[in-house]
């Protein structure tokens, strides 16, 4: 929940929005992707894959990670096929976090006679049920964003621009907990231990400069 705060501190110091966000896949989420988007700035953070997704989900359900939802291909008129091969079709839409998800639903004779019944149905009761997320234009412009070999380039160098810093702090510098207490000390703190930092790099840089003129 903190992407978004972040983005408006950097309105309030910049006086304009960012072009693009790059941040880690904890920030990978619909409603960060939208509300950027609203703002016309490119998230960049990796997207958890579905397959990956719905594991956990399977795993709750009693259920075959090979009979995710994943496993479970359309057939161009409002169904899906099983891995039996066996229709599952489209019953309702509903909302669920302020997403739209279309319901799909295998007939009770179809499940109650398939060999693979117990892994696909797991501990559900009744025929097998499917939901799949109707994404909106932005989350598949981001999708398609991110499969972008471009993006992934881009996206390596948040290791050194963010990450490098963090690894100076805490294993060279031993800073891994505030000296003071409250909110303004702390703040202060940090920001001259980022200072530090940044004079240390200019330094580094004017050193390179040098040599190598």
């Amino acid at each position: 929940q903190q992407l978004q705060p972040a983005v408006e501190r950097f309105y309030e110091y910049a006086g304009r929005w960012p072009e693009r966000v790059i941040a880690d896949n904890g920030y990978a989420t619909r409603a960060n992707v939208e509300a950027l988007e609203a703002q016309g700035i490119d998230l960049i953070a990796p997207w958890k894959d579905e397959q990956s997704r719905q594991a956990g989900a399977s795993k709750v359900n009693g259920r075959a990670a090979e009979f995710s939802g994943k496993a479970f291909g359309g057939d161009g008129d409002q169904a899906l096929v099983c891995p039996a091969g066996k229709r599952l079709v489209q019953i309702q839409t509903r909302r669920h976090h302020g997403v739209k998800r279309d319901v799909y639903l295998a007939r009770v004779e179809d499940c109650g006679i398939c060999q693979w019944q117990r892994e696909c149905c797991g501990k559900t009761a009744g025929p097998r049920r499917v939901e799949r997320t109707r994404e909106s234009p932005a989350m598949n412009a981001y999708l398609e964003r991110m499969r972008d070999p471009a993006t992934a380039a881009l996206y390596k160098l948040r290791c050194a621009v963010a990450e490098f810093p963090q690894l100076i702090f805490k294993a060279r510098w031993g800073w891994r907990r505030f000296s003071v207490r409250g909110l303004k000390k702390a703040q202060s703190e940090a920001m001259w231990v980022a200072l530090a930092y940044n004079i240390r790099r200019w330094m580094q840089a004017k050193a390179t400069a040098a040599i190598t003129a």
